[in-house]
């Protein structure tokens, strides 16, 4: 497997920079043109992901607590069923689902649109990834 090298960070520990091939994407929050933000799996744990430079494509791994989790496990669940499963990914990394009828949507974004939220972005940042412009393949444990 690739090394890379540990990526500084802002209060001066340095983190590791994971290979694209360790982390799985489950499913995207943010999207503009490639996903931005939301969860992935890594080391066998769930993680938030999040943009930290989109000049470079480098990633945040964002360990979340559980009651953050739980807020976005439930807003993600009513996206899924109001809006679509179209930004969730399966195991080979390929994006999958469908939109629901645009009548549905509203469901969603009236209950979550005004609701503040807990910030995912707020959890610990505890290594980077780069998004290197190949599929978004995922096979956890893999040197792909």
């Amino acid at each position: 497997m690739e090394q890379r090298p540990a990526t500084p960070h802002g209060d001066g520990d340095v983190l590791e920079t994971v290979p694209r091939a360790d982390v799985r994407l489950l499913y995207s929050a943010g999207y503009w043109d490639d996903p931005r933000s939301g969860a992935l799996r890594w080391r066998g744990r769930r993680y938030w992901f999040n943009e930290a430079d989109q000049d470079t494509g480098v990633f945040d791994i964002i360990e979340l607590s559980d009651e953050v989790w739980a807020v976005e496990d439930a807003r993600h669940a009513d996206f899924q069923r109001f809006v679509g499963t179209h930004t969730d990914f399966d195991e080979a990394g390929t994006r999958v689902g469908q939109v629901h009828p645009a009548a549905l949507h509203s469901r969603y974004y009236d209950k979550w649109l005004h609701m503040p939220l807990p910030d995912p972005r707020s959890g610990r940042v505890v290594a980077r990834w780069r998004y290197d412009g190949a599929p978004w393949v995922a096979a956890e444990g893999s040197d792909q």
